[in-house]
């Protein structure tokens, strides 16, 4: 798909936003109406071709993601996640144990997941939870590895949340079932929640 997005469309795209910037240009346009109708085409295009890289980056990953998945999603939410801009900024903590087999040894898909996975559970702990505080932590799980994102937030329920949200764990559950990645998700407003406050997800993967 990002192969396509970037040899298929992008080249479109490129080739539109050139002629219209010809024809904005262009003695005919310049100074009369078209020219401002030309401006909102030349934007929805700038708009287009943001959303295709989007698309790209959410498509690829690093190669680091292989070797260290949840060190590669605290690296691209370190640079990707303005905390600035959010009201009340939660601080994140990341708490990588040495696993006693490294993570290296997680399998190729459950690693993609778990890389893909962490940003979901950050970003929307961000997004969505008012945390002051969210933690990260990597450590050993009797047959193999467990990442869980912890925060101090609102919490959830799942018949109160947006069709937005819904939409995000049912595909956040199938990204975990297609790595063989176990998920669990807790959160304090959950019918028999373990958990006085906030969400913790849990993720366990056999090694």
């Amino acid at each position: 798909m990002a192969a396509e997005i970037h040899d298929g469309l992008l080249p479109y795209l490129f080739a539109t936003a050139a002629k219209v910037s010809a024809i904005r240009r262009s003695k005919e346009v310049m100074g009369g109406p078209l020219e401002s109708r030309l401006e909102d085409v030349a934007r929805w295009i700038d708009e287009s071709r943001n959303v295709a890289r989007q698309l790209m980056n959410g498509i690829t990953y690093p190669p680091a993601a292989l070797e260290d998945p949840v060190g590669a999603a605290k690296e691209f939410l370190d640079d990707v996640l303005d905390l600035a801009n959010t009201p009340h900024p939660p601080r994140v903590v990341w708490s990588i144990e040495p696993t006693k087999d490294g993570t290296r040894s997680i399998p190729r898909e459950a690693a993609i997941a778990i890389y893909r996975l962490t940003i979901e559970f950050v970003r929307n702990a961000v997004r969505h939870a008012e945390a002051r505080l969210i933690e990260v932590s990597v450590k050993d799980w009797d047959q193999g590895v467990q990442i869980c994102v912890q925060d101090d937030g609102t919490g959830y329920d799942l018949d109160a949340v947006s069709s937005d949200q819904v939409h995000g764990l049912t595909l956040a559950r199938h990204r975990a079932a297609s790595g063989g990645v176990e998920l669990e998700i807790d959160s304090c407003k959950q019918p028999e929640s373990t958990i006085s406050e906030g969400t913790r997800v849990t993720m366990k993967v056999n090694l």
